[in-house]
């Protein structure tokens, strides 16, 4: 894995940004096979107890993503 960067100051700390990532090889394959597997085990362990997914607040999650990316830029 490979990461490339800048430190940058904000208020009083130190912040790395950065600007290049390059995985590990098989990397992507591994984490969807991983995430698959989750899900997976996930409703199993709903489904065994008779519970239902829980509900996501999907518009306060992608407010977040926004401001994460205003911030950024």
């Amino acid at each position: 894995m490979q990461i490339k960067g800048r430190l940058e100051r904000r208020a009083e700390d130190w912040v790395f940004i950065s600007t290049a990532f390059k995985p590990p090889s098989g990397f992507l394959l591994a984490f969807w096979r991983l995430a698959k597997s989750n899900r997976a085990a996930g409703q199993r362990y709903l489904r065994k107890r008779g519970l239902k997914p829980p509900t996501a607040n999907w518009d306060a999650i992608y407010a977040l993503e926004r401001r994460a990316r205003t911030d950024r830029s």
